[in-house]
């Protein structure tokens, strides 16, 4: 994991020659696993007169359009449990060190919670929103042997 890290570092930098570009469109997304948000300061502070602009990525160094977390997991868990009518509904999760996947776990607690609905850790995968990682949570859940659950969120 170290190493991958560090080329993930490497070829960010090699790729993000500030003379070269007029500005930085800041997706970090998946990147935001392996990269520390300090990391990603200072490579948004290269770019110092240039226009930046970030998605889904939270910093006082760049304007960003950010994603409702809370109200999105809110919606989905209530077309699950009004509108289908799902009784177990299991999560696979972003890493829980990412702030965008620990906002909508939070959101998901909550959720069954208001509905009175349990919380079970046999449901529950952390991933790290990767394809691999939905894969590998879908697999673990039917080795486990034990109920599948009525939805995935």
């Amino acid at each position: 994991m170290l190493k991958f890290k560090k080329q993930i570092k490497k070829g960010v930098l090699e790729l993000a020659n500030v003379s070269f570009f007029d500005g930085l469109i800041c997706v970090v997304g998946s990147f935001s696993n392996f990269l520390s948000k300090e990391w990603v300061n200072h490579l948004i502070d290269h770019y110092k007169d240039k226009v930046k602009i970030s998605f889904a990525f939270n910093s006082e160094n760049i304007k960003g359009i950010m994603i409702d977390n809370v109200g999105s997991i809110e919606k989905i868990m209530t077309h699950l449990i009004r509108d289908l009518k799902c009784k177990t509904i299991g999560y696979i999760s972003g890493p829980l060190v990412n702030e965008e996947a620990e906002l909508r776990y939070e959101a998901y607690k909550l959720m069954l919670n208001d509905y009175s609905i349990e919380i079970s850790k046999q449901f529950f995968y952390e991933g790290y929103f990767m394809e691999s990682s939905g894969k590998n949570a879908i697999k673990d859940l039917f080795k486990k042997g034990s109920k599948i659950p009525d939805a995935i969120v």
